[in-house]
């Protein structure tokens, strides 16, 4: 009978944090609008940090999804007034999507979900805790980079 893998048991607390932090991001209700799903929330996200774009194609990249899926998102966005659409000025098959104003009050009201759910996570830790823990943390990600990169070596 072969034994099956388990985890390492820092990593399996890793992700067991990491579903935790999502579900109370998610309980938050993104900043108290449940009509706001991540998706578009990621959205309203990218063109708060991002300004106006007059291209689909960079929201889906950003986004790992397909241009139809950009495309629902969008609409549903511009259905609840978080988004506005309207033709670009140098291309009118293209149109310029831009965050409204109560696509940035929802922004604003997640920051201060996200302040709370990081403020309960991080209760009881010291700034030197934290401290070593980034630091694992970027070995972490310098050691998994290098290794996808390797992966995609050898699959070439």
């Amino acid at each position: 009978m072969k034994k099956e893998f388990e985890p390492n048991p820092v990593l399996k607390e890793l992700i067991k944090v990491n579903k935790l932090h999502r579900s109370c991001v998610n309980e938050s209700e993104c900043g108290g609008n449940p009509d706001i799903h991540r998706r578009q929330y990621s959205v309203l996200m990218y063109l708060y940090k991002n300004g106006p774009v007059s291209s689909q194609k960079s929201l889906a990249e950003y986004l790992n999804i397909s241009g139809a899926a950009v495309a629902g998102t969008l609409k549903s966005l511009e259905k609840c007034g978080c988004i506005s659409r309207h033709a670009d000025e140098s291309d009118n098959r293209r149109n310029t999507v831009k965050i409204t104003k109560k696509g940035l009050n929802i922004i604003d009201r997640s920051h201060e979900s996200f302040r709370a759910v990081d403020n309960a996570m991080l209760k009881n830790i010291t700034d030197k805790e934290l401290d070593v823990f980034r630091k694992c943390l970027e070995k972490m990600a310098v050691n998994l980079d290098e290794y996808r990169q390797s992966l995609r070596r050898d699959n070439k």
